[in-house]
């Protein structure tokens, strides 16, 4: 609720486009990105979840208003925000979807009927990290999904780099960081193809 009141009064308080919002957001704010996209798909127009994952209740009872496209980007060895999911709570977190779950779902939200998996990186070409690219789409549909797997990567926004000696803990638990490519700016070129005249 806090969201919506802050989105409809940043529109008005600086004549915002109304068909332009979009939510990003790591780890939490990635969960939350899904939350609104299930929500508050009348006033946003993309989500893009970093280390994100779909809570089993907000997916069990998602609603939304019109499918709106989804990106996520998610390391596989993520610690924090398990690739896999805890739909027993075994972590204490609250029940949620694994990723191949969370993508399918929205995929077929869409009725995206298309599917293609392109590596983007390799190890082999001197990468820390392959990254697998899941695209779902349809030719009715404008709508897609995305999904950047990062094979062994870590509960981390790609492109920021912890140093281990500044946060020990944080360093444990989200890895080194990796630069392989750019959240930021993967992101916004998510976002540019569905912004509206």
């Amino acid at each position: 609720s806090f969201i919506r009141e802050l989105v409809l009064y940043l529109r008005e308080e600086y004549q915002l486009s109304k068909k332009n919002t979009f939510a990003t957001g790591m780890s939490n704010g990635g969960d939350m990105s899904y939350l609104l996209a299930c929500t508050s798909s009348d006033l946003f127009s993309a989500v893009a979840p970093v280390a994100g994952v779909m809570m089993k209740e907000i997916l069990d009872n998602c609603n939304s208003k019109k499918p709106i496209p989804v990106f996520e980007i998610h390391g596989t060895s993520d610690k924090i925000s398990l690739f896999e999911g805890d739909i027993e709570n075994q972590e204490g977190w609250g029940a949620y979807y694994g990723l191949p779950e969370t993508i399918q779902f929205w995929a077929d939200k869409h009725s995206l009927d298309k599917s293609e998996y392109i590596q983007i990186t390799s190890k082999s070409e001197g990468y820390q990290n392959d990254i697998i690219f899941e695209r779902y789409w349809s030719e009715d549909n404008l709508n897609e999904v995305w999904l950047y797997k990062i094979v062994d990567g870590g509960h981390v926004w790609p492109g920021f780099r912890i140093r281990w000696w500044e946060n020990p803990l944080a360093w444990y638990y989200m890895g080194s960081g990796n630069d392989d490519i750019n959240a930021s700016e993967e992101v916004w070129k998510f976002f540019e193809k569905f912004v509206s005249d």
